[in-house]
């Protein structure tokens, strides 16, 4: 979660995060995808992303294509 604390602590909005497993190829991940960039969004996105990342993101998704191997990473996205 140091990203999302840094990006909080530096004032940076927090856009979206994404989900892939990364090996030979990149697999995305279609059940993790949270936008926070939505017109009209007003939650916390800091708070639902880290609920996210100790919660249902914590582990690797089941629905990943039947050749995905590798690590599993989120990508977080930040901007002004």
């Amino acid at each position: 979660m140091t990203a999302i604390d840094l990006a909080q602590t530096q004032g940076r909005r927090l856009l979206g995060m994404e989900g892939f497993v990364v090996g030979q190829s990149v697999y995305p991940s279609m059940s993790r995808i949270a936008d926070f960039s939505r017109p009209g969004y007003q939650g916390s996105a800091y708070d639902e992303a880290k609920a996210l990342l100790i919660g249902p993101w914590s582990e690797v998704p089941d629905d990943m294509h039947a050749d995905a191997a590798g690590s599993y990473m989120i990508d977080i996205v930040v901007g002004d």
